[in-house]
Order: structure tokens, then sequence, then C-alpha cells
């Protein structure tokens, strides 16, 4: 939290007015990230990780509607985060939708209000959701049986980031799966191979630099490193044939954030 002083108010005994402005939540600023990185790069996310469905989508063809957000009362913390794009699929006009599954949801509890939502939408789609906890893995499904009645049940495609092996997608010339990594499973010695592995693709990627701060930043949201860590992090870069060309890279990102 941060205090703020408010000017002094006219009075005959001295007095001092403290305002507590609580920061936003840092999930809420995942979020963002989390659905901006997948905007940006829509067409490489559903290629890293839903190859099927990236082949049957004409990519020339893809608008998003305007980000939503579902909250119940007051508690932020029961959100469903969703984006919405419109695409061609199989020469259908279909709207993906993706959902970012909070981590303080049940299952359940999520799968019934994403369903919720989908079914206002008056035209083809579907789901993809994005889970970021390591419980009830394997779950892409939603079925709701009262007595021997199935009065609700529907299929979506889902991503269990934490159930990804990280090592599998460090040759993967692809944005989204270097962003990724910082939510994949990995050991807590591994850290370092880890961020050093997201900067070898970055350099790889060649992308602009707009792109790489947008993945430089969920990155560090989401995997940060010890001072310690960070020594030998430079001391491993040094040790590479590229490492002016990576050594740039992190500077100039530095920069941009401000450090």
């Amino acid at each position: 939290m941060t205090l703020t002083t408010l000017p002094k108010l006219i009075s005959q005994t001295p007095q001092r007015t403290f305002l507590i402005r609580e920061e936003p939540p840092h999930y809420l600023k995942q979020d963002q990230l989390f659905t901006k990185l997948i905007k940006v790069f829509f067409a490489e996310f559903l290629e890293v990780f839903f190859p099927d469905i990236h082949n049957q989508i004409n990519f020339e063809h893809v608008t998003f509607l305007p980000e939503k957000m579902f909250t119940e009362t007051n508690d932020c913390s029961k959100r469903v985060v969703s984006l919405f794009a419109n695409v061609k699929w199989k020469k259908n006009d279909t709207l993906v939708v993706v959902c970012v599954g909070p981590t303080s949801y049940y299952p359940l509890d999520f799968q019934f209000r994403m369903f919720n939502n989908l079914h206002k939408i008056d035209k083809l789609s579907f789901s993809i959701t994005i889970y970021n906890y390591e419980s009830y893995l394997g779950r892409n499904k939603c079925n709701i049986p009262i007595s021997d009645l199935e009065v609700l049940y529907f299929n979506y495609f889902s991503l269990y980031l934490r159930k990804q092996n990280w090592r599998k997608l460090i040759k993967t010339d692809n944005p989204v799966a270097a962003a990724f990594l910082s939510k994949m499973k990995y050991a807590e010695n591994e850290k370092v191979k880890v961020k050093l592995s997201f900067f070898k693709i970055l350099a790889r990627l060649k992308l602009d630099m707009e792109k790489n701060v947008l993945l430089f930043r969920f990155f560090e949201t989401n995997l940060k490193l010890s001072n310690i860590e960070k020594a030998i992090f430079v001391e491993e870069i040094n040790k590479l044939e590229n490492a002016k060309e990576i050594l740039e890279i992190i500077f100039y990102m530095k920069k941009e954030e401000g450090q």
C-alpha cells in the first residue's frame, strides 16, 4: 500500500490526514499481460499449443472484440478475463474465446461461469482456457448432473502451463513459447537456464523492440532471479557466441523499463 498525504485542512489545531491507496493486485497485471501477449501473437499462440486449430484458421481475417472481465460482486479474485477473436474457421465466421483461468477459482465454478458467458454469444464459437495452477490437470470439459439427468455438458480446449515441460520448447522459435517458459514446470535450480533459453529464442527471432519488451515484461513478471542468480546469468551469457547481441537486447529492455 502507498500512503499519500493530503493537503492540511484549515483548522485551529494542526492535524494530518492520510489517504490509503491500494496498489493494483498482481494478478490484474498478469491477466492484462496474458491477453495483450495473445492478442499480439494470436497466430503464434495457436501454432505452438493448438496446431490443429491453427491449420484451420485464415489469419488474414482476424479481428478482436473489446476485452471483457467478468467479476462476482466486489471480490476481484473471482474473475474471468476473456479475449474474443473473430476468425474464419473452415470458411465459417467463428468466435475464438481465450479465457485466463484465475488461480483462486474452483475449476467447476469457473467453468460454469465461462459457459454462462459463452451461451450468450450468437454465433459459432469455441473456447480455449489457460490455467495457471497445478491442481485438476487434464480437465477440458464441464458436466453437471442432477440425479440421473446431466443438465450441463460442454467441451473446451485447455492449456495447463504448469504441466508443460519447458525443455521441450526451447528449440521452438516461437515468441509465445518463449514468454510462457516462465510459467511452466521447472525446478528452482533451473531458473537461470530457463531465462537463458528465453533470451536465446529472442535473439533467434529478431523481433522489433516493441514486441521484445512485451515478451520481456511477461517473462519478468513471472520469473524473478535472486542477486546471486543474476550474477550467474550474466556469466552464462558471456560464454555464448552471440553474447553481444543478447546483452544489447537486455540493455535496451532494461532502459525501456527504467531499470
